[in-house]
């Protein structure tokens, strides 16, 4: 209850919070915002952990490979076949933000925190990009 009322306050459309994948999309975002100004739903956010993007060593214990790095192999071979793609990302703390189920790190510098979010792996989809590529050529 307490995570629907904050997706719903943060704008999420009422009609479609039933649907499961936009609900988790909105609780992505708010998860991202939470770590930059940590909201009074932090501690719920981090205990969900919406993002189900996951770290080498997960997916590896996940496909029982003997070890992260055959995980990081079948991702590059992935991306440079166009099956996926990897982006990084790291979300810098405006509160000093705690997670302690994921990577946080302290940027001495700027004097805050900064989450390091697994890789964001995308599937490809290049029958839809084949369609958006022929409307543009008429």
């Amino acid at each position: 209850m307490m995570l629907t009322g904050a997706v719903l306050k943060a704008g999420a459309d009422r009609n479609r919070i039933s649907d499961p994948a936009y609900f988790r999309q909105w609780l992505c975002i708010l998860y991202r915002e939470d770590f930059v100004r940590v909201s009074d739903i932090h501690s719920e956010l981090i205990e969900v952990r919406p993002d189900t993007n996951r770290g080498v060593k997960a997916i590896a214990k996940a496909w029982s490979f003997k070890s992260p790095q055959s995980v990081s192999y079948w991702k590059k071979k992935m991306i440079d076949s166009g099956i996926i793609d990897v982006s990084k990302l790291q979300i810098e703390s405006d509160d000093r933000a705690r997670n302690k189920y994921c990577k946080v790190l302290w940027d001495r510098k700027k004097m805050q925190t900064i989450l390091c979010l697994c890789d964001q792996i995308t599937v490809l989809k290049p029958w839809e990009f084949a369609n958006d590529v022929k409307l543009f050529a008429a």
